[in-house]
Formats: structure tokens, C-alpha cells, sequence
């Protein structure tokens, strides 16, 4: 897949591809999603990799995991995100709480050295998952 102008633009450019394909054979992949999410909520080209990853199986798209993308992508509620959250947006929801929530998530300026880079060994996700949200808590 040849690599769409748009990415120069994306927030994960440059951070370890792990975060958003984890490891098949790793146990919590959940861990990865959780913290790659943090880094989809202030893109400003989601809609645009949500469209190009919509019919993917593997890995996170627009800041949606495939369980909750394939409830975007075939309409039904099986995995939807709960009203007031940033997935529940970008499931389509444009009611007061998930708008708010989208707001608030995408306004958050978060320090990208707390991140693995592309190109670097990178096995710890449990130490970068708990920085990040210690830093995280931080913030609000």
C-alpha cells in the first residue's frame, strides 16, 4: 500500500507501528490500543485514516480498534463505545457528550518523548502504557 499524502499530517507519525498492530501473540493487546488511542485523539487526519483502514481487520484505525470499527462499519451496536467518549464520536455519534468529549480529548497536548519512536527495539508496552497514563493523570 503506497502511503497517503495525508500521513505527513498524522500524530502517529514517526512512533513505533506496535501501538497500533500489536503483537498477534502478545497477551493484553488492549495495553497497546489504550495508548495508541491517546495519540489518535488529537490527530487531525482520523477521519481520514478511519475511511482508509474501515474494511481492515488488524490493528487501530482512526483511533477505533476493529472490534469497534466493525460496529462503525456495519452499523450495529455491538460493540459501540458508550455515549461521552472519544471512540463513541468517531462511531458516529454527534450527540452533546460525545461531541464534548471529542473536544476535550483532541485538546490535550500530550509530550510525544513519553512514546516508543519508529525504528527503535521496543518491547515494554506495560512501562510505556503506565508513564504515559501516570502523565496522563497529570494533566487533567
Amino acid at each position: 500500500m503506497e502511503t497517503p499524502n495525508w500521513f505527513d499530517k498524522s500524530a502517529c507519525k514517526r512512533l513505533h507501528g506496535s501501538l497500533w498492530f500489536p503483537p498477534v501473540d502478545h497477551d493484553n493487546q488492549q495495553l497497546f490500543y489504550d495508548v495508541a488511542v491517546t495519540v489518535c485523539a488529537g490527530c487531525p487526519v482520523w477521519k481520514e485514516c478511519l475511511k482508509l483502514g474501515e474494511k481492515e481487520v488488524h490493528g487501530m484505525w482512526g483511533g477505533l480498534t476493529p472490534a469497534e470499527r466493525s460496529s462503525y462499519v456495519n452499523k450495529t451496536d455491538k460493540h459501540l463505545a458508550r455515549h461521552g467518549s472519544l471512540q463513541r464520536f468517531r462511531q458516529g455519534c454527534s450527540c452533546n457528550e460525545c461531541t464534548v468529549a471529542q473536544t476535550k480529548e483532541f485538546e490535550k497536548i500530550i509530550n510525544k518523548s513519553l512514546y516508543p519512536s519508529a525504528g527503535k527495539a521496543f518491547t515494554d508496552i506495560e512501562n510505556v502504557h503506565n508513564r504515559l497514563f501516570t502523565a496522563l493523570n497529570d494533566v487533567k
